[in-house]
């Protein structure tokens, strides 16, 4: 998945699937692409269950979506789960 962030539109998410994959970001509305964060929680089947949501106040915050949620304050190097009680969040 993709996300514009609503607080600055050159910041830009991506959850990547692959060999070099995980969350990119960029600061320049794409222009170049940076890995920030290559946990594999957070792309497992990343085609069906990863979604990626930027706050549309805080260019920093970001929201994870797998088999658990997760939001990040700090530009998507660290990330904590949210209590939830459903196990599955794909969006």
């Amino acid at each position: 998945g993709i996300a514009v962030s609503g607080a600055d539109s050159n910041r830009v998410y991506a959850i990547i699937e692959a060999k070099e994959g995980g969350l990119y970001r960029s600061d320049d509305a794409g222009q170049h692409w940076s890995r920030i964060n290559e946990d594999g929680r957070f792309r497992q089947r990343a085609w069906y269950f990863s979604k990626v949501y930027a706050d549309p106040k805080s260019a920093d915050t970001v929201y994870l979506l797998n088999t658990g949620a997760f939001r990040s304050v700090d530009g998507g190097k660290t990330f904590n789960l949210l209590p939830a009680r459903h196990g599955d969040h794909h969006g």
